[in-house]
C-alpha cells in the first residue's frame, strides 16, 4: 500500500533522513545481509517490535571478520570461544557520528555474544559470529573495538589505520566505509499468528568470502557449520602482536620510502603500533631460569618437584566446545 512507502514517524537519530514505514529496521552504512521490510501496517507493528527488540520473539546473528584476538579474559563467565559483552553504549562527545562505551544513564544496555570461530595469528585476524540481545547504534563494532580490543576489519572509525591499510595491502581492494560485517540469520515470529515462523539466511558476501576462504580454507561457505576455535590464547596473542609489530615496521619503512611523514619517523622503536606493543608485553612471558643441579627439585616419590610440574601440565589445557 501507498501509506507503507509514508516517511516513519518518530526519532530516528537523523534529521533529514526520509525512511519508508516499510523499514522496520536498519543495518549501519557498509554493513551486508539481511533487512525486513514490512507490507502492510499489521506487518509494521509486529515486526518492527521484534526487530527492535521490543519483545524477545526476534534472533538476529552476524558474522564478523575482527583485527587480533578477542580480548577472552573480558568475558566472564563463559568458555573462551563465547564471549558475553554487556556494556552500555551513547554518543561519543569527541567524535560525532561515533559511538561509545558509557555508563548508565548516559549509555543505553547493549548485549552481545561473540562466538569465536578462527583465528590466524599471522594475518592477526580472527572469524566470529555474533548474537544480539539488543539493538544499538554500532553495537558490534563498539564491542568489539572498545571491549574486547578487536575492531571490525576494515573500520575506519572504530579500528587501528595500521592495521585496515595491511588488510587492504594483502586481499586487494576492500571498499572505504565497508566494515567486514554481514547480517547473515534473522529469526522471528510470523505477524500472522497462523503462519509458520521466519526463518531467513543471507549468505556471505564476496569481499568477507575471499578473506575466509584463503585464511581458512577448512571452513565451508556456511556459518553454521562451524565449529569453536580451540586454540592457545597466550600463544598466539603473542605470535600476533609479533606478526603485527613486524608488519608494522615494514609499513612505515615503505612509507619513509616514498618520503612519506610516518609516525616515528626519529625513532625507529616507535615503528611499532603502540597496539602491537601493548599486545606483545601483556602475551609475553620470560622462560624460567635454568637450575643448577644441586637446586634442581626432587622428581623422587617424597619429592614435590613431580607434583608442581604435574599441575603445570594440567593447567596447560586447551579450550573446548561448548
Amino acid at each position: 500500500p501507498a501509506e507503507m512507502l509514508e516517511d516513519r514517524k518518530g526519532s530516528k537519530g537523523e534529521k533529514d533522513s526520509v525512511i519508508p514505514r516499510a523499514v522496520v529496521h536498519r543495518l549501519d552504512r557498509g554493513t551486508s545481509g539481511l533487512m525486513v521490510i514490512a507490507k502492510t501496517p499489521l506487518a509494521e507493528r509486529s515486526l518492527s517490535e521484534q526487530a527492535m527488540f521490543k519483545t524477545r520473539g526476534a534472533k538476529k546473528r552476524f558474522v564478523a571478520i575482527l583485527h587480533n584476538l578477542p580480548r577472552l579474559a573480558s568475558a566472564s563467565n563463559s568458555a573462551a570461544h563465547r564471549l558475553y559483552v554487556d556494556s552500555p553504549i551513547g554518543r561519543d562527545d569527541e567524535h560525532p557520528g561515533s559511538m561509545a562505551i558509557r555508563p548508565l544513564p548516559d549509555g543505553r544496555s547493549a548485549v552481545s555474544i561473540f562466538h569465536l570461530h578462527a583465528h590466524c595469528a599471522q594475518r592477526g585476524i580472527s572469524l566470529v559470529s555474533v548474537e544480539l540481545n539488543t539493538g544499538r547504534q554500532h553495537q558490534i563494532r563498539v564491542h568489539a573495538a572498545r571491549v574486547l580490543g578487536a575492531p571490525v576489519a576494515n573500520d575506519e572509525t572504530y579500528g587501528e589505520r595500521s592495521a585496515v591499510e595491511r588488510l587492504r595491502d594483502e586481499f586487494g581492494k576492500l571498499g572505504k566505509g565497508r566494515p567486514m560485517l554481514h547480517s547473515w540469520s534473522l529469526e522471528m515470529p510470523h505477524p500472522n499468528v497462523s503462519a509458520p515462523a521466519l526463518n531467513m539466511r543471507c549468505p556471505l558476501p564476496r569481499d568477507m568470502l575471499a578473506i575466509i576462504s584463503e585464511t581458512w580454507p577448512e571452513l565451508s561457505e556456511d556459518p553454521s557449520t562451524w565449529g569453536h576455535w580451540e586454540g592457545d590464547a597466550e600463544q598466539a596473542s603473542a605470535q600476533a602482536a609479533v606478526s603485527a609489530a613486524a608488519a608494522d615496521a615494514d609499513i612505515a619503512a615503505d612509507g619513509l620510502r616514498k618520503h612519506k611523514k610516518v609516525r616515528g619517523h626519529e625513532d625507529e622503536l616507535n615503528l611499532v603500533s603502540d597496539d602491537a606493543m601493548k599486545a606483545f608485553l601483556r602475551a609475553y612471558k620470560p622462560p624460567p631460569p635454568s637450575l643448577a643441579p644441586e637446586d634442581a627439585p626432587d622428581d623422587t616419590a617424597g619429592g614435590r618437584g613431580g607434583a608442581e610440574r604435574g599441575g603445570a601440565h594440567s593447567a596447560n589445557k586447551r579450550y573446548r566446545d561448548e
